[in-house]
């Protein structure tokens, strides 16, 4: 493109429209939860916006010791809309589990991210909350009581 050219695509957009689709307020908030997430993790969690798409999320929640999942490396993907953080994401499970509140397609069954959901959560409460329940073998002994009894 020729200077006069690039003068005159200028005069016509004179902003610049990757800027501009960065700073809507759902993608301003996910910015600041990476942000938080990258500089006081919590342990056993790890999450980053996929290649440039920050509305995709690859996540890694790491199975806690003495548990079943010890030593497990388990992935996950969050997909966040324009709607975040007024609406929760669509968290799923790469990764095959077996686990009572996990679906065969991965997704997940959470208070938090159906009707209990606040705009108050952030990236790391969201993971933190799938790892402190799904990780919590006291609850699935409840389960398997209810279930034997």
């Amino acid at each position: 493109m020729n200077s006069t050219a690039r003068n005159f695509s200028k005069l016509l957009f004179p902003f610049d429209f990757q800027v501009l689709t960065m700073s809507t307020p759902s993608r301003k908030r996910l910015m600041r939860d990476f942000k938080r997430l990258q500089q006081d993790p919590p342990a056993g969690i790890s999450g980053a916006p996929q290649d440039n798409n920050i509305m995709l999320w690859n996540a890694v929640i790491f199975g806690p010791d003495d548990t079943p999942w010890d030593g497990g490396t388990f992935k996950l993907t969050l997909q966040f809309t324009e709607d975040y953080p007024n609406k929760p994401p669509t968290v799923r499970f790469v990764s095959r589990m077996f686990h009572p509140n996990i679906y065969a397609d991965g997704s997940i069954c959470l208070d938090i991210l159906q009707n209990q959901w606040s705009p108050i959560y952030d990236v790391a409460a969201i993971l933190t909350s799938i790892q402190d329940q799904h990780w919590d073998c006291s609850s699935l002994h409840t389960i398997a009581a209810a279930f034997l009894n």
